[in-house]
This record gives C-alpha cells, sequence and structure tokens, in this order.
C-alpha cells in the first residue's frame, strides 16, 4: 500500500492507547511488529476510559441490554484505521486480520523433498 525512498520502523506502536482523542489512524502498518500490535490491543482492553460516549454514542442502550458489553467495551474496536479514511476498519479488525496471517505463518508445514542417491 505505501511505498516510501526512506524505510522506517514503527517502535512503541503500544503507547498509542495514551493519546485519548484518536478517533482515526492512518499509518503503514505493515512496519508493526505483531507483538507491539498485541501489546497495543492489551493495553486497551486494561484501560479505564471515562468518556465512553465519545466514541460509542450507543454505549448506554447496549450496556442496559447487555451485561458484559461494559466490561468488555474497548476504544480499540472504534478507532478506523482505513488508509484512505472513506470506508471502516477498526483497529481491533487490523489485528484480526494480523493474527489470522501470523497464525498460518506458525502452522504452515513445510514441506521437505529429499532426492535419492543411486
Amino acid at each position: 500500500m505505501w511505498s516510501s525512498a526512506i524505510k522506517f520502523k514503527t517502535i512503541n506502536f503500544k503507547e498509542i492507547f495514551n493519546l485519548k482523542k484518536l478517533r482515526d489512524l492512518r499509518w503503514n502498518f505493515e512496519n508493526i511488529s505483531f507483538e507491539d500490535f498485541k501489546n497495543a490491543r492489551i493495553n486497551f482492553k486494561n484501560e479505564k476510559f471515562e468518556n465512553r460516549k465519545d466514541y460509542d454514542p450507543d454505549y448506554e442502550y447496549y450496556s442496559q441490554e447487555d451485561s458484559n458489553y461494559s466490561k468488555n467495551w474497548s476504544r480499540f474496536e472504534f478507532i478506523n484505521s482505513d488508509n484512505y479514511g472513506d470506508e471502516w476498519l477498526s483497529l481491533e479488525d487490523r489485528f484480526l486480520e494480523l493474527q489470522k496471517e501470523e497464525n498460518e505463518k506458525r502452522t504452515k508445514k513445510e514441506t521437505i523433498v529429499k532426492k535419492k542417491k543411486n
């Protein structure tokens, strides 16, 4: 997606939860390590965010309907990470895609071909 003459690496992505007004994030996500992305997700899940209605206008309704909604709520699901801004791709969805790719890499079986000696 992104091309640049300057190669860069994203570090400390796990600290992104400190940006309290973050709604959209356009970034080269290929430069973020899986571990950093995973730690960012954990930080968002553990965060005690006060103004949930700022991100989720239906928060009160859903939390009354489902007792687990407020317990499982995270800003990670409400931050758009689509690079162009015209679609919706939450950070949560982007993480799940990356996690799926990582799991496929781990479970991919290597085929070893041995030549017979004559």
